[in-house]
């Protein structure tokens, strides 16, 4: 994604307030790591927005099984661990798979010829700043874009300024829609709503 977000774009600079030590990242890694179901993801996710002083509800319905997604398609440990959790289809999730598979190729990149379990840790470092870049940015952003573009634009920019060798998606407005929505048109006959093409 090059900059374009939907309806305007969002761009963050630094941490400032967010910024958590390497003992903290490395802590969250390796929790990241020994994630072995949906709720432990939620408890990840509960523990990183705290230890950046958000609440995880501050970052709203999209973004949530965004950062689920995200976390779990970057991290293919995690990935596999989560292999049962079937997720929701919805926008969120799509952004976050998106965005994850493009974090997860940089990363796999990156981190060849590797031990393998340090590379593992390194990835999920990463996908800690990531996560919390992009939870920070949500809890700036959410009430001054819609939800979709909020959490569109605040992961990209996590993405793309944690893991600058990513190459993120175009993700318009048109390919985040889920396949069964459907156009059409309306109008008003008297007091009748009469739908054509839906």
């Amino acid at each position: 994604m090059s900059g374009r977000t939907g309806e305007f774009e969002l761009e963050y600079e630094s941490f400032e307030s967010g910024e958590m030590s390497e003992q903290e990242e490395l802590e969250l890694a390796m929790e990241l790591l020994s994630v072995n179901n949906e709720y432990e993801m939620e408890q990840f996710l509960g523990n990183l927005a705290k230890s950046i002083g958000r609440g995880l509800k501050s970052v709203g319905r999209i973004a949530l099984p965004a950062l689920r997604s995200l976390a779990k398609v970057a991290l293919p440990i995690a990935g596999r661990a989560l292999g049962s959790f079937i997720p929701i289809p919805g926008v969120g999730t799509m952004i976050g798979g998106a965005l994850g598979r493009a974090a997860a190729d940089a990363l796999e990149l990156e981190y060849t010829g590797m031990d393998p379990a340090q590379a593992n840790i390194e990835k999920a470092r990463r996908i800690v700043r990531v996560l919390s870049s992009a939870i920070l940015n949500l809890t700036q952003t959410l009430g001054a874009a819609s939800p979709e573009v909020a959490a569109r634009a605040a992961l990209a920019s996590a993405v793309r300024r944690n893991i600058p060798s990513a190459t993120l998606p175009t993700l318009s407005e048109q390919t985040l829609l889920p396949a069964s929505t459907g156009g059409g048109r309306w109008w008003r006959r008297g007091n009748t709503i009469v739908l054509d093409g839906v």
